[in-house]
C-alpha cells in the first residue's frame, strides 16, 4: 500500500496536481502520520470531531493540492 501511495503522489506531481515538490515518500508519511493523529484525537474526544473534514484539510495543504482537486475527497465520503 505504501509503494502504490507513493507511485500515485509521484505521478500526480508530475501532472501538477499535488504542488508539493517534496519527495513522495516523505510527503506520504507525513500525511500517513497526520491521519494516525487525528484518528487519536478522535478516539480522545470521543468521536466529537469532523475527522474527515479535519484530515482532508490537513491532506491539501500538506501536499497543496491543486484548486481544482481540493473538493474532490467530498464525492467519496
Amino acid at each position: 500500500m505504501t509503494d502504490l501511495c507513493i507511485l500515485l503522489i509521484s505521478k500526480a506531481q508530475k501532472n501538477k496536481e499535488i504542488k508539493n515538490p517534496a519527495d513522495p515518500k516523505l510527503l506520504y508519511q507525513t500525511i500517513a502520520y497526520c491521519f494516525t493523529g487525528y484518528e487519536t484525537m478522535w478516539c480522545i474526544r470521543n468521536g466529537e470531531t469532523d475527522i474527515k473534514k479535519d484530515y482532508f484539510n490537513s491532506f491539501n495543504t500538506v501536499l497543496q493540492i491543486s484548486d481544482e482537486y481540493k473538493e474532490v475527497y467530498k464525492k467519496y465520503i
